[in-house]
């Protein structure tokens, strides 16, 4: 994602809504921080344009959003925030407040299946680097198998 200026004031917005999380926000991200899920780095009330999105994936460009009882009325103002997210790229995984609290294990299913590593080629690009640091020797996409003739397509 190309670095984008972020307005001052969505800023200290965001510094405010961290430091005075929800309980199922602070459940959610216990779980979500340090790379404890599926080693996904996410960051939490991160701005995306004009909107502060609870959590959100870089690397899989995935935000959750965490909906509370007040998200029952006002459905098409998320809806509309959900639209105006994924025309930045990213797509948005809503849960509610009661999955989190209730039924967590439930909701780190559901991000880890959203956030897979093969969704973005960002992260396919980190799994080879790692993988050819350990020996694998995995070449990236789209390149011959080594010791292979590029104009025959045959071996040395």
């Amino acid at each position: 994602m190309p670095h984008r200026a972020i307005p001052r004031l969505n800023r200290t917005r965001a510094k405010t809504l961290r430091q005075s999380m929800t309980d199922a926000e602070q459940r959610l991200w216990y779980r979500l921080r340090a790379h404890r899920l599926s080693g996904a780095s996410f960051r939490r009330q991160f701005p995306i344009g004009r909107y502060i999105v609870d959590f959100v994936c870089l690397e899989t460009q995935l935000v959750v959003e965490g909906d509370g009882p007040v998200h029952d009325e006002q459905v098409e103002q998320d809806h509309y925030r959900s639209e105006v997210i994924e025309s930045y790229g990213f797509r948005v995984l809503r849960v509610g407040n009661d999955e989190v609290i209730n039924d967590l294990s439930t909701v780190l299913a559901r991000i880890e299946a959203a956030s897979g590593p093969d969704r973005s080629p960002l992260s396919r690009a980190r799994e080879r680097v790692r993988a050819k640091r350990a020996g694998e020797g995995i070449l990236p996409i789209g390149h011959p198998p080594r010791g292979t003739d590029t104009k025959r397509g045959t071996n040395d």
